[in-house]
């Protein structure tokens, strides 16, 4: 029957260049036209918006904030606002759409945003459309509001190009939800990790070499890791569409000082390097495990990969011999530095990596600080992990009392003095058992050694 054929088949669609994803994008925010009322009620819910309010407290500026918190509660104040702000994220729309399609004259969002927050287009919107005098008449205000509005449309473009990528691409979200990562996010998170620590890597070796631009280039680290690195503007139409992952190509700096990459012929060896990374340390082992121990065994499993080392030297020699070729003067450069080279290399990546694994178990798992435990869970645990049994307990297990903990003292087996917790203010509410039965004697114990470490109770 006509269409049995598999050569009938319809081929399947194409996967969506950067810019296409951009249009699409776009296109699915425009049609939302997200928060449409309601600008100032979601501005004050943003942490970074309430630290601007009270970081500027008793400043000039200070009018500015006090009208979009308290003046927008009228309904045409609010809407006027809400104008305003449309017209603002229009225009920062325009902006990350022309980053994304790489426009003609190859400037970043960035580099566009700080020219828009100072130009009068900007500044006759704010004053055209802002509903106060106060919003009206206190420029530096109206940065600020950019500064917000920007943040909150990058954030929106993100959580739009990872919904269309669900939808268009939905196994690679599935593969993603295995320990090992998918396509695209081993291809972004090579670039992340790979392409800062070769340039965290540069920038340190540059700091050690006195920031000469002659010794830097007869230093054969240096230049080993110049190779390494690249910036948006060097890399190839073929390696944006097949080794850029979109949400990063949307939030690059075209090559002005911000995100960089991993040039391409050693795009192989950090990728290889990078899937054993990342599977090295995952949530779970930090669940079972003290983070230390997790880092080092991480480490070191890293470093038992002799193959990784084997075709990131491969790598190297391969591009120096091309640069020599190029250039006579080009450093010679030998195993030594090689493998010094990719030593720090991988560190910084292990450090980076790891960190925000162990960031994101704790977010998880609702940890404070950097401990591994709640503070009530931490003393409770102190508690049963001091019990012993003894003969005299099967005795008076009915009538034994709550167990008792000796809070620390500075000075007294504890690594932090008597400024640990200066000018932190602490509100002590319950009735802590796990320190004494009667409620005020527990909370006299708990308020001194607060107290004896700086705290205001």
């Amino acid at each position: 029957a006509e269409g049995d054929d598999p050569g009938d088949e319809p081929p399947p669609p194409a996967r969506p260049t950067p810019a296409q994803m951009g249009m699409i994008i776009v296109e699915r925010i425009q049609e939302k036209r997200k928060l449409r009322n309601g600008f100032a009620s979601y501005l004050l819910e943003r942490k970074s918006f309430r630290g601007m309010i009270t970081v500027t407290m008793g400043q000039e500026i200070w009018p500015f904030f006090v009208s979009v918190l308290h003046d927008t509660r009228e309904l045409d104040v609010s809407k006027k606002f809400d104008t305003a702000c449309r017209l603002i994220m229009d225009k920062l729309l325009g902006m990350s759409l022309n980053s994304v399609l790489r426009n003609s004259r190859g400037e970043s969002y960035e580099y566009q945003l700080f020219h828009f927050l100072s130009s009068k287009e900007f500044a006759e919107i704010c004053f055209a459309n802002l509903p106060t005098d106060a919003m009206k008449y206190i420029s530096a205000g109206w940065v600020f509001l950019g500064l917000e509005l920007s943040d909150i449309l990058q954030e929106w473009l993100v959580i739009e190009a990872k919904g269309v990528r669900m939808k268009l691409e939905p196994d690679l979200f599935n593969a993603s939800r295995t320990l090992q990562l998918g396509p695209e996010e081993l291809k972004s998170e090579t670039n992340r990790f790979g392409g800062w620590a070769g340039k965290s890597c540069m920038a340190r070796r540059s700091k050690y070499l006195g920031g000469d631009a002659e010794k830097c280039s007869k230093d054969p680290q240096y230049r080993l890791l110049d190779l390494i690195v690249c910036y948006e503007k060097d890399l190839s139409e073929d390696y944006v569409a097949t080794k850029v992952e979109f949400a990063l190509y949307l939030s690059n700096y075209a090559g002005e000082g911000g995100l960089s990459f991993v040039a391409e012929p050693f795009f192989d060896a950090l990728i290889s390097i990078m899937r054993v990374v990342s599977t090295a340390v995952t949530l779970e082992d930090f669940a079972s495990n003290n983070s230390g121990d997790v880092w080092a065994k991480g480490k070191n499993l890293v470093s038992l990969s002799s193959n990784l080392l084997s075709d990131f030297s491969l790598a190297c020699k391969r591009q120096v011999d091309i640069a020599r070729e190029a250039d006579p003067t080009f450093p010679d450069i030998n195993h030594a530095v090689i493998a010094k080279v990719y030593t720090d290399v991988v560190t910084k990546i292990c450090n980076a990596r790891f960190g925000a694994v162990e960031a994101a178990y704790k977010l998880r798992a609702s940890l404070k600080g950097d401990a591994h435990l709640s503070f009530r869970g931490m003393l409770f645990a102190s508690v049963e992990g001091s019990k012993k049994k003894s003969d005299t307990d099967d005795v008076n297990e009915k009538s034994a009392s709550p167990g008792t903990i000796t809070l620390p003292f500075p000075g007294d087996r504890t690594a932090v003095g008597k400024d640990f917790l200066k000018g932190k203010r602490i509100v002590i509410c319950g009735c802590y058992e796990e320190i004494a039965e009667i409620a005020f004697i527990a909370k006299a114990e708990l308020r001194s050694c607060l107290e004896s470490f700086g705290a205001k109770v």
